[in-house]
């Protein structure tokens, strides 16, 4: 949604913040899980966890925590089957 609305990754633009309560209400209208992605590229443990606790403080169900290890090990068994 962020690469959509902002052209780059600004999770806190005002027009992902709208879309992600149109969302978010959606789901709670339809009993539905609101599933997040905290994306990568924190600087540190806290940053991530400072992230999840925003999204889940917006009404996320589910949180995904995403990191560059996350990124990096899924790279790498792609690899690994590619060249199997």
């Amino acid at each position: 949604i962020t690469a959509e609305l902002t052209e780059g990754l600004d999770a806190e633009d005002d027009r992902v913040i709208r879309t992600v309560e149109r969302v978010k209400r959606v789901c709670w209208e339809n009993n539905l899980v609101l599933w997040c992605n905290t994306g990568y590229g924190f600087p540190s443990v806290e940053d991530m966890r400072d992230r999840g606790r925003a999204l889940a403080d917006r009404g996320a169900n589910l949180i995904l925590f995403q990191s560059a290890e996350f990124i990096l090990t899924n790279s790498l068994k792609w690899l690994r089957r590619e060249l199997s």
